[in-house]
């Protein structure tokens, strides 16, 4: 009876080992793409909601209620987070507001690359009587009204309560629900512009 030397078995090891590091990775990643796409063990690294495809938000389709006039690069320079409410803009409004200018100081040295914009909807004389309290309790804070029919219009129509968020580049692209905590808006805002001094 013959026997296969102990060297034999040593590469026969290593040729296994090198089969199984280098060629059942990629099998695997085949198998799971073409018979589980759905599956993602890692979860979503956002923690907001996705607007797919993005809408591009113009200038002009924004009135400025607060005796600034918009430059035609407002949307185009800075991150720009968005709550939209009726012009009296109630407890649940101000929550908002008060959560967006937490999570702006909390960006530290990046707070200078995020604006505020509140619009109000309804109508414009609701605003006009509470605007100057808003300015007041919210520095910085920016207050417009949204023209009817504008694409930022017909995309937030039938949604109530969300923060939204617009790109350095007018896309709105981001939406972070009522009850969402304020820590997770942050940790999305903080990996975005992280990822975004990279371009």
């Amino acid at each position: 009876m013959t026997t296969i030397p102990q060297s034999r078995w040593q590469a026969r090891a290593v040729m296994i080992g090198i089969f199984i590091l280098f060629f059942i990775p990629p099998m695997a990643a085949l198998w799971l793409n073409a018979y589980q796409p759905d599956w993602n063990p890692f979860g979503h690294s956002n923690r907001g909601d996705l607007i797919q495809p993005a809408v591009r938000v113009q200038v002009d389709s924004l009135k400025a209620l607060d005796g600034r006039s918009f430059d035609a690069k407002f949307l185009s320079t800075q991150w720009t987070m968005v709550y939209m409410d009726s012009g009296s803009c109630e407890s649940a409004c101000e929550k908002a507001l008060t959560v967006m200018r937490q999570v702006r100081l909390a960006l530290g040295k990046d707070r200078d690359r995020l604006q505020r914009l509140f619009i109000g909807l309804e109508n414009s004389t609701k605003i006009r009587g509470r605007r100057v309290q808003l300015l007041v309790q919210f520095p910085g804070l920016r207050i417009a009204e949204m023209k009817e029919n504008s694409q930022l219009e017909l995309k937030t129509r039938d949604v109530t309560g969300a923060i939204w968020l617009i790109d350095p580049r007018s896309f709105l692209m981001m939406r972070f629900p009522a009850q969402i905590p304020t820590s997770d808006i942050l940790k999305d805002l903080q990996r975005l512009m992280k990822l975004s001094k990279r371009d």
